[in-house]
């Protein structure tokens, strides 16, 4: 018998001494004896199987545990072997074997691959976004990119769509939700570097729904200004303003040459008094026709917002 390690000579009683239940126990004795060297076969013909991926396997009573070239381990249950009696196993189930312990090693790979690919986009991406990467796993990365790209998003409601939608498919971002309401409330805020000789600016402004627009603009000094869609007529030097819906009152001011614009003459007084309504309405002569023409604008919020003007232009 291919394998054996040890040969027993057995002496057989006369046939007329040999009770019936004695010749079970005496060939189950016999088949005991044999599987060492069989097993061990079977452990190399598996092994020559795995070869082509670079496996190294070990067979036991319990399981066939492999270790995948990556170093990753993988395990079988033995009974997927069919070992026989004698500790053998048949062709196709040995390659059926090897072929799964292959089939995983290649997921484990995989898997692997896609992980080191993961960890070095979030890695760039953090260092992008000025987040310190050293040190921290795949998933403090992605709340950490998360958190700084929900911050960034802009209160526009299609291009915050789109940005959350793109966000979630690079990063795996989950939608925040709607924007938090500001304390600057609709004044849009924006700061400007120094360049080629001109001073670092700030900007607060506000959008009416005609498209004219009220803004604060801080470099060497203050402008307060209102940008119109209907023009004024030239050389208007006042315009009335109501707070609030209350009675109007005259403001000074200086009207661009295109008459496309309007600057309040008294920037910082008329600035704070603006700070302490919910709502203005300006209503100027137009260039054609007597009938006044308004325009409002929601300036709740503005006590927030003039505190992001360098302190030369606040109020």
């Amino acid at each position: 018998m291919h394998g054996l390690t040890a040969f027993f000579r057995v002496r057989w009683p006369r046939p007329s001494s040999l009770a019936p239940p004695l010749l079970p126990l005496l060939l189950t004795g016999l088949v005991l004896a044999v599987p060492v060297g069989c097993a061990d076969d079977t452990k190399k013909r598996l092994a020559d199987a795995l070869a082509f991926v670079g496996a190294t396997v070990v067979v036991t009573a319990a399981s066939v545990d492999a270790t995948c070239a990556s170093g990753d381990a993988v395990s079988l249950p033995a009974e997927e072997l069919g070992i026989n009696a004698l500790g053998m196993a048949k062709t196709k189930d040995l390659q059926a074997v090897a072929q799964k312990i292959a089939n995983l090693c290649d997921e484990k790979q995989r898997a692997k691959a896609k992980a080191d690919q993961e960890t070095a986009t979030y890695t760039e991406k953090a260092k992008k976004l000025g987040i310190d990467a050293t040190g921290k796993t795949i998933d403090a990365l992605k709340a950490m990119i998360c958190q700084k790209l929900d911050a960034e998003l802009p209160r526009n409601d299609p291009m915050r769509k789109e940005s959350i939608q793109e966000h979630a498919r690079l990063y795996g971002c989950k939608d925040p939700g709607p924007p938090a309401e500001l304390l600057t409330k609709a004044w849009q805020i924006t700061k400007t570097p120094a360049q080629k000789g001109k001073p670092a600016a700030t900007f607060l402004r506000l959008d009416a729904q005609d498209g004219a627009r009220l803004i604060a603009k801080c470099d060497k000094k203050l402008d307060v200004y209102v940008s119109l869609s209907e023009p004024l007529k030239k050389k208007t030097k006042d315009v009335y303003v109501a707070l609030d819906g209350k009675k109007p009152s005259k403001w000074k001011i200086v009207a661009s040459t295109d008459g496309k614009a309007f600057f309040l003459k008294d920037g910082k007084p008329n600035l704070k008094t603006l700070a302490t309504a919910e709502s203005v309405k300006f209503s100027y002569p137009p260039t054609k026709g007597k009938k006044l023409v308004s325009v409002s604008f929601p300036v709740d919020g503005l006590t927030a917002a003039v505190t992001e003007l360098p302190a030369l232009c606040r109020p």
